[in-house]
């Protein structure tokens, strides 16, 4: 009896290992899907040199919930995945973006004008291959894209201690005046460990992996004495999370040092931000606030409206419906200091959506 008890301890303790260990196969469907929208919380600030990456290898806990992604300096970009078919670059003469079935449109800053990026790709099962992006920024528009192979940035599936190298050329041209740019580079990818990962608002992810990323540029036109780039980032995917969750970009001369740190986070709102028009707009003031902030509708109609308050993890935490069009103030005792949503329906659709900071 004795040896049938130690038998099964035995047993139990193997399996609970083998389930611990087990290593996260991540796949095309664990990336992001088309009709979906992420926010991208973007920190670059002065706290970051005090973070760690974290270590490579087996089993490892990447813990980043001390990163205040909620800070007031942080810029709130909307992610949505659409068919690039309609976007305004996709027939762009001299480009090959009609080669994409799939395009990441980036609004940053909501309702900002004139700052949206299209990020065109083809994505396979196998694959995730980067053909170029265009910029509508106004003085600091730009664009490039690969003209004799496209980038290869992801190979399905992957998992630890994967691995490709790809070469690309491609070319650059800042319409700003710095003229064009020709280059030629490669780019490596790894995945260097597994594990879960402790995010900035706290929650544990599981069957999490990190991919390191070098992007190494020769650039044809000399910008600042130096036309040899090599870009370093860091990305967190999840067999339980449409990725990636976190993203890491490495200052190019000093070692383990981020410049930027990037959070998803996946929203699920009843209609694209790319089709929610400006007008009717509404204010919010004061912006940024620490006690009461007002919100007034510009809408001469006698509709009634919606008011929902989503957190920056786009967790819908207050919501106050038959709203008129006159100015409504709100108490935000139970709101505690962060970035928030604030999304104005009209007749249960959306309308407008603003950032709101609390200090």
């Amino acid at each position: 009896m004795k040896l049938k008890a130690i038998l099964s301890i035995f047993l139990l303790t193997a399996i609970y290992n083998l389930s611990f260990c087990q290593v996260p196969i991540i796949t095309q469907s664990d990336y992001f899907q088309l009709g979906d929208e992420y926010l991208r919380i973007n920190k670059f600030d002065i706290e970051l040199n005090s973070v760690s990456i974290g270590s490579s290898g087996t089993n490892i806990t990447w813990d980043f919930s001390t990163i205040d992604f909620g800070h007031p300096s942080v810029i709130f970009d909307t992610i949505s995945c659409i068919l690039p078919n309609g976007t305004p670059f996709f027939n762009e003469p001299g480009v090959n973006y009609d080669l994409s079935n799939y395009c990441l449109r980036r609004d940053t800053e909501t309702f900002s004008p004139e700052d949206d990026t299209y990020f065109y790709y083809r994505l396979e099962n196998d694959s995730l291959n980067f053909i170029g992006d265009w910029a509508d920024n106004g003085v600091s528009e730009k664009w490039f894209y690969s003209f004799s192979n496209l980038r290869t940035d992801l190979i399905f599936p992957f998992t630890y201690n994967d691995s490709h190298i790809d070469t690309f050329e491609s070319s650059f041209n800042d319409m700003s005046g710095s003229d064009w740019h020709y280059q030629s580079g490669s780019t490596e990818v790894f995945v260097d460990g597994y594990g879960e990962i402790i995010t900035p608002d706290g929650n544990t992810i599981y069957n999490t992996v990190r991919v390191k990323e070098v992007v190494n540029i020769i650039d044809s036109n000399v910008l600042f004495g130096v036309n040899n780039y090599i870009n370093t980032s860091y990305y967190w995917y999840s067999t339980d999370e449409e990725g990636p969750i976190l993203q890491f970009d490495m200052h190019p001369t000093l070692p383990n040092t981020i410049n930027n740190a990037y959070y998803f986070k996946k929203i699920g709102q009843t209609a694209s931000i790319s089709e929610i028009p400006e007008t009717p707009s509404f204010n919010i003031y004061p912006n940024p606030t620490s006690n009461t902030f007002s919100i007034s509708i510009v809408d001469n109609s006698n509709d009634d409206f919606a008011i929902s308050i989503y957190n920056y993890s786009g967790k819908l935490v207050k919501k106050k419906e038959n709203v008129s069009a006159n100015t409504v103030f709100t108490n935000n005792e139970d709101l505690s200091p962060g970035i928030y949503i604030i999304e104005l329906s009209e007749k249960k659709m959306p309308i407008g959506r603003q950032k709101l900071v609390i200090q």
